[in-house]
């Protein structure tokens, strides 16, 4: 590995060594630092997002893919794709990775958050007295057909014009 390229992780104490060739999802991942990803390193996801702290000069420029991912506000406040960044120069890098969520703990969050929500609501509707009587819902009947002496009495609905040609 090259001494000179280095990737420093906000929160954590040693240094990444990277090859020339090698972008930092790689590098994370490689040393075990858990990000973000569903495409594997190809941009299509975005998820790699990381915000480099300090060092920005020593990486590959924005590429067009990250900008739409990112917003034509990255280069300004420092994001990056994990995967499409890659030193460009001998220096260091620091980011700072976001944390990643646990997909069963936050799916255990959200369960205990609705569990929640439907004591409360199970609560306050005991706390309301007795429901009204339910309405049923009948739709409407349609008015009777007039009857046959004065469907007679209405004048006699014109005919629409025939497209045929005449006969000869």
């Amino acid at each position: 590995m090259a001494e000179g390229r280095r990737l420093v992780v906000v929160g954590r104490a040693e240094p990444i060594a990277l090859t020339a060739k090698e972008d930092l999802l790689e590098a994370l991942q490689g040393a075990g630092v858990p990000i973000r990803t569903s495409c594997g390193g190809v941009a299509t996801c975005g998820l790699c997002r990381v915000t480099v702290v300090a060092g920005a000069n020593c990486l590959t420029e924005l590429k067009g893919v990250e900008e739409h991912h990112l917003g034509n506000v990255a280069s300004i406040v420092g994001l990056r794709l994990a995967c499409q960044a890659r030193f460009a120069c001998e220096g260091e890098v620091h980011v700072d990775v976001p944390p990643v969520d646990d997909v069963l703990e936050r799916r255990r969050r959200k369960l205990e958050r609705s569990r929640s929500e439907s004591i409360t609501t199970a609560a306050a509707a005991a706390t309301r007295g007795p429901r009204p009587p339910r309405v049923e819902w009948r739709p409407r009947k349609l008015a009777e057909t007039p009857p046959q002496a004065e469907r007679a009495s209405r004048p006699p609905e014109p005919k629409a014009p025939s497209l045929k040609p005449p006969r000869r």
